[in-house]
């Protein structure tokens, strides 16, 4: 009886993570949607920009200490407890002294070569300093594999009020909508602060992180949003704002594509590091191998929905997105790509092989940049969309290798093969 009960709160959990990450991805999807068909391309680009700022200015302000606390907490049952809180947010705020004026300073660089207001500067600086507080706090709770309110606040609700707002107000400018989210986000970090000076929890203390791993996890951090978000940026400066909106709504069409693997990695990567750290390599690669065969045929699924039913791209984006549909085949397959290579990047960050991952993601970061300007500034979007399909594939690769000079074996597709793994 016990085994079933603790086997049906598990499965609980998941259904739960399950059906908030999609969600909120969903509402997410939707405010992007909502922006594109009530504003012009213009409008709308300008908005996708400040937001990938916030995204990219969010994860560099943690100094690389999401995957170490997600790591550090999936070692133990009941790890969250209020020595551990004030670990986690002394180390947050030691990395902040750091991160805080580089990443202001970047910000203002950035807004000031996209020819974008820079007066807008100080609201995506703080929605970023306030993202990145969500962020720790939703990492110590998924390590966990726990659920709180406040991860609801700032997953779902957020999203669904600013899509409410863009209903109900259409002749609203967007302006005040970067207020809003900024505000918003401020007040569930407010209430998350609160949340967690009454979480009392006895367990484990999470062990400091040296400087070495928060270095490697900072580079494997920047090294993934210049791969992800650089060719966005360097369309807002070497073109414009309709440019940003087109190759945004390709990145959203293949968000699409790559969330059962977004959502694969949030579940997974407690469980690959409890049984990395028990030894149970064998059992480590037939989980991954199972969970990959699932990524592909759901991957399948989403490209056959979007790309043979119109219907799709109609309903959340206005009839001009078939004008640039070009663009989204490509970005759509890179995203595929990465679904065919499953979950290697997981398996290397929880599982101490982040100095080869760190070398894989630079290597692709860099590859992208090279690409990405010339093949721009020649090509257009469609460039971009090219650069970045070369450089997934040149990741995935790289990673494939390292996996299997870490932990043993080739996963590829769904399928383990020259496998020389066994339990200790």
């Amino acid at each position: 009886m016990t085994f079933l009960i603790k086997n049906n709160i598990r499965y609980f959990q998941i259904i739960l993570t399950v059906g908030l990450r999609g969600g909120a991805a969903f509402i997410l999807f939707l405010l992007y949607s909502t922006v594109s068909r009530n504003y012009s391309q213009a409008i709308s680009g300008e908005f996708f920009y400040f937001h990938t700022l916030i995204t990219i200015n969010s994860l560099f302000l943690l100094f690389g200490l999401q995957p170490l606390i997600v790591r550090e907490c999936a070692r133990f049952e009941n790890s969250l407890n209020a020595r551990n809180i004030r670990a986690i947010f002394s180390h947050f705020f030691d990395a902040f002294k750091f991160t805080g004026p580089i990443c202001f300073f970047v910000t203002v660089i950035l807004l000031y070569f996209s020819q974008l207001d820079v007066y807008y500067t100080i609201w995506v600086f703080l929605a970023s300093l306030f993202t990145s507080f969500i962020i720790i706090f939703s990492s110590s709770y998924q390590a966990l594999q726990k659920f709180n309110i406040a991860i609801f606040f700032s997953n779902f609700l957020v999203p669904f009020l600013l899509v409410v707002i863009l209903f109900s107000f259409k002749e609203i400018t967007i302006h005040p909508i970067y207020l809003f989210m900024g505000a918003t986000v401020g007040t569930v970090a407010v209430f998350s602060l609160l949340v967690l000076k009454q979480h009392e929890e006895d367990g484990e203390i999470v062990r400091g992180f040296s400087n070495s791993e928060r270095w490697n996890f900072l580079s494997i951090n920047l090294s993934t949003l210049i791969f992800n978000w650089g060719g966005v940026l360097i369309v807002g400066i070497f073109l414009g704002s309709e440019e940003v909106y087109q190759i945004g709504v390709a990145q959203r069409v293949g968000a699409v594509i790559a969330f059962s693997l977004f959502l694969s990695n949030s579940i997974l990567a407690p469980r690959v590091s409890k049984l990395f750290c028990k030894g149970k390599i064998l059992d480590l690669m037939n989980l991954t191998k199972s969970v990959n065969r699932v990524l592909i045929f759901i991957g399948v699924v989403t490209l056959i929905v979007i790309f043979y039913d119109k219907r799709f791209l109609s309903f959340f984006f206005d009839e001009q997105v078939f004008i640039y549909i070009d663009v989204i085949k490509v970005v759509c397959g890179a995203h595929f790509i990465n679904v065919i290579f499953g979950n290697c990047t997981t398996l290397l960050s929880m599982t101490g092989g982040e100095k080869k991952l760190n070398l894989a993601m630079m290597s692709a970061a860099v590859s992208n940049v090279l690409f990405t300007i010339p093949l721009t500034y020649f090509y257009g979007v469609i460039g971009t969309g090219i650069a970045f399909l070369v450089s997934m594939a040149l990741m995935n690769v790289l990673c494939l290798f390292f996996v299997k000079e870490h932990l043993g074996f080739w996963l590829l597709g769904g399928i383990a093969f020259k496998c020389k793994v066994h339990d200790d």
